[in-house]
């Protein structure tokens, strides 16, 4: 699957916000100010990313989905063998 918009929440200066302290978040904006730069949008470009995704069947869950991120360290999608033979990985 192919992603072909970015959520808010995938922005570098986001993502950085809400993991560094916000301290070193703040040291981080000005030594780019400083040098003229600041964060680039996004890291990474989503129309040279695939990503495998799995929904399962039937009604959607009440109160929603959790979100399991894997990736992988080899260049093909595939899923952990040890999370059985249930998740197809297709979609």
């Amino acid at each position: 699957m192919v992603f072909d918009r970015y959520t808010p929440l995938s922005r570098t200066e986001e993502i950085a916000r809400r993991t560094l302290t916000p301290l070193t978040f703040r040291i981080g904006q000005k030594a780019l100010a400083s040098r003229g730069e600041a964060f680039s949008e996004h890291q990474i470009d989503l129309a040279k990313e695939s990503f495998v995704v799995y929904v399962p069947a039937g009604a959607p869950a009440k109160d929603g989905y959790g979100l399991l991120v894997f990736i992988a360290p080899w260049s093909e999608a595939t899923r952990p063998r040890m999370w059985g033979r249930r998740w197809t990985g297709t979609g």
